[in-house]
């Protein structure tokens, strides 16, 4: 059985009591994190608060899309557009963070003074887009902030409590299904990038494995299954992913900034040289990913069954 195989649990018989305070025992407790996390976002926000956040906002979409399966109606479509609104707009910041941190790498090794200067000059872009681009998602959450989050969460509980009787039996159905439509869109995803490896394709898969990790968790806390080895395992591949994902970004910002250099600074063919070695340097390191493609290879190949 492949990897996300796993992911495709079929009903067991105490699943819909286990179901019954999924809204109480799974989203309040994420919509507390992300709302204590959501408080402390200013202009100066750490890069670890930034990436909290975001990952905060995903799980609380993620059941708040499980949540409304379950009882349909009972969970607002535009809290998970506007928490989704967030994490788009933040996403800038965490790219222009994790660049910084690559950068940091690759200073430590040994550099031209060419190539120094080339760094330093991108660090410099890389936190002034920082800067803007975190005033704009500021500026973004002050206007959709929800409000009354904790009158609307006891009005999703209530209404979930309130279809137990007419439809309780339904509901690990319905979340079966969800979990096996995760699974395989990131079965698909990952045949693609297989067949064809592009940054495009894994970052497409990277997504789809991002968002079955996450339903996988929630099944994992609500149901028991599957086991925590299968998170392991989706954990490491989104890992992977992410980080030949950062590289393509920095390769990116690199290009976009050498062209803007090229028509300010006709003459600085030295310093977009640099950029060239530094782009090069990206590349080479993405080439030394080969357990990427090693687990692309052989997740979804059928192997020995998993317990739990």
């Amino acid at each position: 059985m492949s990897v996300f195989d796993t992911f495709r649990i079929t009903p067991g018989k105490d699943d819909a009591a286990r179901l019954e305070n999924f809204a109480a025992r799974i989203c309040e407790p994420g919509l507390k994190i992300f709302l204590r996390l959501a408080k402390r976002l200013k202009p100066r926000a750490k890069a670890g608060l930034v990436h909290d956040l975001r990952v905060g906002a995903r799980r609380l979409i993620a059941r708040l899309e499980i949540l409304e399966i379950l009882s349909p109606g009972a969970a607002s479509r535009l809290w998970r557009v506007r928490l989704a609104g967030l994490v788009e707009a933040l996403s800038p910041v965490r790219n222009a963070d994790a660049s910084r941190n690559i950068l940091q790498k690759i200073s430590k090794k040994g550099l031209s003074t060419e190539e120094r200067e080339a760094l330093a000059h991108l660090s410099r872009a890389l936190k002034k887009r920082r800067r803007k681009k975190l005033a704009l998602a500021l500026d973004y959450w002050r206007v959709e902030k929800p409000s009354g989050c904790g009158e609307e969460l006891r009005f999703m509980a209530r209404s979930l409590s309130r279809s137990v009787v007419k439809r309780r039996e339904d509901y690990p159905a319905a979340f079966c299904a969800h979990m096996a439509v995760r699974a395989g869109q990131a079965l698909r995803r990952l045949k693609k990038a297989r067949k064809e490896p592009t940054s495009r394709r894994l970052h497409e898969l990277r997504i789809a494995v991002r968002r079955l990790r996450y339903a996988g968790e929630i099944s994992q806390a609500a149901l028991g299954r599957p086991g925590g080895e299968a998170a392991s395992d989706m954990r490491r591949m989104q890992r992977a992913l992410g980080e030949h994902h950062d590289l393509a970004v920095l390769i990116a910002r690199i290009l976009k900034l050498k062209k803007r250099i090229r028509r300010a600074y006709p003459g600085g063919a030295g310093l977009r040289d640099s950029f060239d070695r530094l782009i090069a340097r990206c590349r080479r390191e993405q080439l030394r990913k080969p357990v990427l493609l090693k687990r692309l290879a052989g997740a979804g190949q059928a192997g020995p069954r998993r317990s739990g």
